[in-house]
């Protein structure tokens, strides 16, 4: 009795990769039987997790295997019952996240190609599992939206209604499918909610089966090398030669010793066709100018065929060599526990606490002090009523908030806003140090109507990086006019940069009977110098963008927009800036 039975079951057994050309997505390769009643839920088969509550845990997975989760009231003390929520599962990971920045090509509104985590450049993106960010924003898949993708060849193309340019910032985060290792994802979670009062307990596990490599076969020599390694992931190169019969119909090579210049090389590759002694199939990788000793070389034959060049004074004139990558199979932990309160004085309060563990060989037991880290973050808000009797009420609210990571705290994926790193400086530092984020702000604020805040955020890795940000924004509604700003001014010193960056942004709007019409303005200037030196490095950037428009009310069954916009942007010359483009 009052058990729910839904079910999506279907007999093909090659997965259907929709093409992502609308906006809700219909997944046919998801089969799965629920069960179901007031207080329980049991998936068995394929399904989605996200992320739960708190702060520093952030994902998205599909997983095959089984998902329970339980609604329960539990009693704390006498009297005292909480609202509990229960989540576990275990499933074989289907995909592996990956993140992708780049800017946009001028009138190019793609396709656009994204590589994996390991710049894999042939990848099958997991249906529905992309956030494509353009300058920040959320964008919406489907025809008549922002975007369309296609899965099985992982390309990106924009619609018209979002125009790329050359000043575009892109980030597109997605899952992709990995075979390299059988992954195997476990996550488990509670939530107890008292009042006003919340606690709650989240731990997630995932991690490749060593013994059960999928794209790669790996023999006894090659698993003691990754045992080897460490943490040193691009010295596992194993030797990728193959000893077969003679087949005029491969390219094959022989194995000898070579003198040159008088100096004796051993087990030198030469491709060769004479059936005595052409017996070895082997495969080349890149490597990269002047780390290999072979170099491919234009032949009559049906195929690529590579040359060994001897080196010159010890240093190679190749970029090839007959060896392979090999994956190391990994495992990614971490838990967290979090508390919340709010309390009838309008005060709130947030404390979280997070350890991770990151294992990038399980092969390897050397190298294991960088692969556990732990994080914290705090945050306070109160809200001050300044009048009463009024439609609108008038209302101080104050708050602070720390955030410190170590070092060696990785996350699953990211937890942090989109552009965090740009609005901070730090595209080019390396997460090599520990992190203290912290902010106190103060706000005034009447409703919907009027809105004016200052922020002042601190970020520091302590020896490498200082920054110090002032923020302001407002949002003024006077009858029929809105007035909407947003500016920020950024100082940084480090080790190796030095930065001032200053913005802002301005929209000023008249709602008309029928439409809306306004003007808008925004201007950065971000000057990067290194910390020896008054020259400006080749990213700063000033750019300055002004336009007018005109559209219907957002309530308007149809929605159309015209405008008019001049950007103007200068690129550094020495310690100053001259003039570069000009857009229309």
């Amino acid at each position: 009795n009052n058990i729910e039975v839904a079910a999506a079951i279907t007999d093909d057994n090659i997965p259907v990769q929709p093409e992502g050309n609308t906006q809700q997505l219909q997944e046919f390769d998801k089969v799965y039987i629920q069960l179901s009643n007031e207080n329980n839920k049991l998936i068995a088969g394929d399904f989605d997790i996200g992320k739960p509550t708190g702060y520093f845990m952030n994902f998205y997975k599909k997983g095959q295997g089984g998902w329970y989760s339980n609604k329960s009231k539990v009693e704390i003390t006498k009297g005292n019952v909480a609202d509990v929520q229960s989540t576990v599962s275990g499933a074989v990971s289907r995909g592996k996240f990956a993140r992708n920045v780049f800017n946009g090509i001028e009138s190019n509104q793609g396709p656009y190609r994204l590589t994996g985590a390991e710049n894999e450049t042939f990848i099958v993106i997991l249906s529905g599992s992309e956030k494509i960010y353009i300058d920040g924003r959320l964008m919406k898949r489907g025809q008549t939206n922002d975007y369309i993708i296609d899965y099985n060849t992982a390309e990106i193309t924009f619609t018209p209604q979002r125009l790329i340019t050359k000043d575009i910032r892109i980030v597109a985060e997605f899952q992709y499918s990995d075979k390299n290792y059988s992954r195997t994802l476990f996550y488990g979670g509670s939530e107890a909610v008292k009042g006003k009062s919340k606690a709650y307990i989240n731990i997630y596990s995932e991690q490749d089966a060593r013994n059960q490599p999928l794209q790669q076969d790996l023999s006894l020599d090659q698993k003691k090398l990754l045992s080897e390694i460490g943490d040193d992931l691009n010295g596992a190169l194993s030797l990728n030669a193959d000893s077969v019969a003679f087949n005029p119909n491969e390219i094959l090579y022989l194995k000898k010793d070579s003198l040159v210049n008088g100096i004796l090389y051993t087990n030198v590759y030469v491709w060769s066709v004479n059936p005595d002694s052409a017996f070895y199939r082997l495969g080349f990788s890149l490597v990269g100018a002047g780390k290999g000793n072979y170099i491919y070389n234009i032949t009559s034959a049906n195929g690529k065929v590579f040359q060994c060049v001897a080196p010159v004074n010890d240093i190679p004139q190749g970029n090839y060599e007959p060896v392979v990558l090999l994956i190391t199979p990994k495992k990614r932990q971490m838990a967290t526990a979090g508390y919340s309160y709010s309390d009838k004085n309008k005060t709130e309060f947030n404390i979280e606490l997070a350890a991770s563990k990151d294992d990038v060989n399980t092969f390897s037991k050397t190298d294991k002090g960088n692969d556990n880290g732990w994080a914290a973050v705090t945050s306070i808000s109160k809200t001050i009523p300044l009048s009463k009797g009024k439609p609108v009420p008038w209302n101080l609210i104050t708050s602070g908030r720390y955030e410190f990571t170590y070092r060696y705290f990785k996350q699953i994926e990211i937890f942090r806003a989109v552009e965090f790193s740009r609005d901070w400086n730090t595209l080019a530092l390396a997460d090599t140090s520990d992190e203290h984020n912290a902010s106190a702000g103060i706000a005034l604020r009447q409703g919907p109507l009027q809105n004016i805040s200052y922020t002042l955020k601190t970020y520091v890795k302590p020896g490498a990086y200082n920054g110090l940000m002032h923020v302001v924004n407002t949002s003024n509604i006077y009858k029929t006019f809105t007035l909407r700003t947003d500016g920020s001014y950024l100082n940084t010193k480090g080790d190796l940069i030095k930065s001032v960056f200053y913005r802002h942004k301005e929209d000023l709007s008249k709602q008309w009977k029928y439409f809306k019409s306004g003007i808008r303005y925004e201007e950065e200037h971000n000057e990067i110098q290194s910390a020896t030196s008054d020259s400006l490095a080749l990213n700063s950037f000033v750019f300055r963008d002004a336009g007018i428009y005109i559209e219907t009310p957002d309530t308007s069954r149809f929605k159309s927009t015209a405008g008019y916009n001049r950007r103007t942007d200068e690129v550094p010359t020495g310690q100053s800036f001259s003039s570069s483009t000009v857009s229309d």
